[in-house]
């Protein structure tokens, strides 16, 4: 399984980020499979799956939320797994 991974920081609160990629991926049909968040509410995780397309046979990706209050930051890392087919 190939995968690619990136890394960003946003100056939003962690909370308007989440709602925002929460948002996008019910337009673009990702399912999501798993969401957790902390207990402070600072740091969330999220995987969602998203179908085959006509270039691949769908995508695991697993996206990690941190938000540092000191510099209003919210740091995101994006790790994408392709879907392979049988006996491909």
């Amino acid at each position: 399984m190939k995968y690619k991974y990136c890394y960003y920081t946003i100056p939003l609160p962690l909370l308007e980020i989440w709602n925002k990629t929460l948002t996008f991926w019910q337009e673009y049909r990702g399912k999501v499979m798993d969401q957790q968040t902390s207990d402070n509410n600072i740091y969330r995780t999220l995987e969602i799956h998203h179908k085959p397309t006509a270039t691949s046979f769908g995508e695991v990706y697993q996206i990690t939320f941190g938000f540092n209050p000191k510099d209003s930051m919210t740091y995101v890392s994006v790790e994408i797994s392709l879907i392979w087919g049988d006996g491909l």
